[in-house]
């Protein structure tokens, strides 16, 4: 039990470090920085997913300059790790139907997507929006052209909307698989096993739909610039939204249980 609960921290490690390194990358809309997160809080409580979330900050902060400002953002990661692991003590999952796991998903991921809001924007606006990621632009946009209070409350909008929820609900939807599908297998039925499958497969391809309408008025509506190759912005979360649905693929062939 000890080698499979390190074997599954490294891989929520890879995934949170790995999914971020692709999210600065491409340039999304996304984090994909607490992936791993959720499926730590989910499967093992809080201080597991408080833990991942501080070690993957100061991972992440670490080696490179490039990523040393998101030693700011420490906090961020470790309170949504304990909102999911708060989330896995009191509303336990279990082989529920359709309708209910995904109403459980939108709602947990809705509350970390407002936490990560409410903990990240004011660090963001003291911090500045100086570079030329989407969000950034947008930010930087509404800073300029309102009042204090009104730029805040449209960068906080915007963020929540074209952002946060969307990158808290995918970690959600990871994580609930996770649990649904890997920990709790020895008691899953194959008819059972199928069905969340569907249900975590068509979650993702509905939240890769959201992302593009997200990054669509992000860059006609609110005007943002692309600051990359238009064809990386749109290929590369594409590809990432593909690794995400053949997860549960690649967990079983490496053997996490």
């Amino acid at each position: 039990m000890p080698l499979v609960s390190l074997a599954n921290g490294a891989l929520m490690l890879v995934l949170n470090v790995g999914g971020l390194v692709a999210a600065n990358f491409f340039e999304t809309l996304v984090f994909l920085d607490t992936v791993g997160t959720a499926m730590a809080g989910l499967a093992y409580g809080p201080l597991a997913g408080m833990a991942l979330g501080l070690i993957t900050n100061l991972v992440i902060s670490g080696p490179s300059t490039s990523y040393r400002p998101y030693i700011w953002f420490t906090h961020v990661n470790v309170l949504c790790g304990l909102l999911w692991g708060l989330a896995g003590w009191y509303m336990p999952l279990a082989f529920w139907p359709e309708t209910q796991t995904v109403l459980y998903i939108l709602l947990v991921g809705l509350l970390a997507g407002l936490l990560s809001t409410i903990t990240s924007v004011p660090v963001r606006m003291r911090l500045g929006f100086n570079s030329n990621h989407i969000i950034d632009s947008i930010c930087k946009d509404f800073q300029a052209k309102n009042t204090r209070f009104v730029g805040s409350v449209k960068i906080f909008v915007s963020e929540f909307l074209l952002s946060h929820f969307l990158d808290k609900t995918i970690s959600t939807t990871v994580g609930v698989m996770f649990v649904l599908e890997i920990v709790k297998s020895g008691i899953n039925q194959p008819t059972l096993s199928a069905g969340i499958r569907t249900t975590y497969h068509d979650l993702i391809e509905f939240l890769a739909a959201l992302y593009y309408v997200a990054l669509g008025i992000g860059v006609k509506t609110l005007r943002a610039q692309m600051a990359r190759n238009d064809i990386l912005t749109l290929l590369g979360p594409l590809g990432f939204f593909s690794v995400l649905i053949a997860l549960p693929i690649l967990m079983i062939l490496v053997g996490v249980h």
